[in-house]
């Protein structure tokens, strides 16, 4: 529906009994009209509030002028106490919010080990691989341990080379599709049951909490892993709310 040409009265549309699953739904608004309110949401959000903190932590004053700006809204005004922006700012601020404190933990420096000393410390760099034609000698501090992702890549890659033309699935195609690019976490996503694009997007509707139990604790992705995770879930769940 159109809340502009059907002239609904401000204050006129109550606040659903349970907490929706979908915004727009709940707003009973068509996508052209819904897309104007978030857009007009998001203007807000940047011009008065800190996406570093959840709802619960901005300003009250910040607060109250961004509410007494979308009470002058055509559309936010028809809602009894402006209940969708609540609704609105508490995923939209949880998720900037625990967006910039991964990014935080992937930007703290390292420090540097002390050098060693002993005949190791002076091994040059190039010399932890030699080659030669007949033998191939690795020193073992230069050795890892090679990730399932890394290997099972290798070899796609090889397969690739030896068999042409030979169709991938629709999940590594989704995978590659997605921005950030996922494909390189194919393995670890299959392993935890996350097998298609349905199963994704059912992992994106998890509350964050036990999303990022299930990235970090169960598939044991890295924080930079985790944040590219998150990213492409930020974009399933706008884009169906």
């Amino acid at each position: 529906m159109s809340i502009v040409q059907n002239q609904i009265l401000p204050n006129s549309i109550p606040a659903p009994y349970t907490r929706p699953t979908s915004l727009r739904k709940a707003m009973n608004l068509s996508e052209a009209d819904f897309k104007n309110t978030t857009t007009f949401l998001q203007e807000m959000t940047g011009k008065y509030l800190d996406p570093r903190k959840r709802l619960p932590d901005q300003q009250p004053e910040a607060m109250d002028k961004l509410f007494h700006e979308a009470r002058e809204h055509a559309i936010l005004k028809c809602y009894v106490g402006l209940w969708p922006i609540s609704i609105y700012l508490r995923d939209r601020l949880s998720r900037s919010a625990l967006l910039h404190k991964r990014n935080e933990k992937l930007h703290v420096p390292r420090e540097r080990p002390l050098p060693q000393r002993g005949a190791e410390a002076h091994v040059p760099y190039n010399s932890c691989s030699q080659t030669t034609r007949s033998t191939t000698t690795t020193t073992p501090h230069c050795t890892r341990q090679l990730r399932p992702s890394e290997t099972r890549d290798a070899t796609t890659a090889e397969e690739r080379t030896h068999a042409p033309g030979q169709k991938h699935s629709p999940f590594r195609s989704f995978l590659q599709t997605c921005k950030p690019n996922l494909r390189h976490l194919r393995y670890e996503l299959t392993r935890a049951g996350i097998k298609s694009e349905d199963d994704f997007r059912r992992m994106a509707k998890l509350h964050a909490k036990y999303r990022e139990r299930l990235l970090r604790e169960r598939m044991h992705l890295t924080e930079l892993e985790i944040v590219e995770v998150e990213a492409v879930v930020d974009q399933i769940v706008w884009s169906e709310m």
